[in-house]
């Protein structure tokens, strides 16, 4: 049986197998993945690449926007490319006060978005 251990490694959280090898893991039933962490479903993927491809084109709808760091892994442009969302906007990383044009930017272009209140 696979042992998942989640840590906090600087804000981020990482999952660390203890067990068998990431081709073993590939065959570990999605449906025990589901009960360990109680939930319904849950998609088991093995590299990153095809993780953040997985997420883009599952989660983000067609009247959503996304605004993403400029300098993100190169896995998560690929993932974007996929996706429905017809607005996205990057802004730079360690400047705060660069965010504010980009989500303003990203919430006036979805009609939804732009009638639900700026957190």
């Amino acid at each position: 049986m696979v042992e998942i251990k989640q840590q906090k490694l600087e804000g981020s959280a990482r999952i660390c197998f203890r067990g068998p090898s990431k081709e073993e893991l590939a065959h570990v039933p999605a449906c025990w993945v589901a009960d360990c962490h109680g939930a319904e479903t849950a998609p088991l993927v093995v590299k990153g690449g095809m993780a953040s491809s997985a997420i883009f084109l599952a989660i983000p709808h067609a009247c959503d926007g996304l605004v993403f760091g400029k300098f993100i892994h190169a896995s998560v442009h690929d993932g974007m490319k996929h996706n429905l969302v017809s607005c996205q906007k990057s802004f730079r990383y360690n400047n705060i006060g660069l965010t504010r044009k980009p989500l303003e930017g990203t919430r006036n272009s979805q009609q939804l978005l732009s009638e639900s209140p700026m957190v």
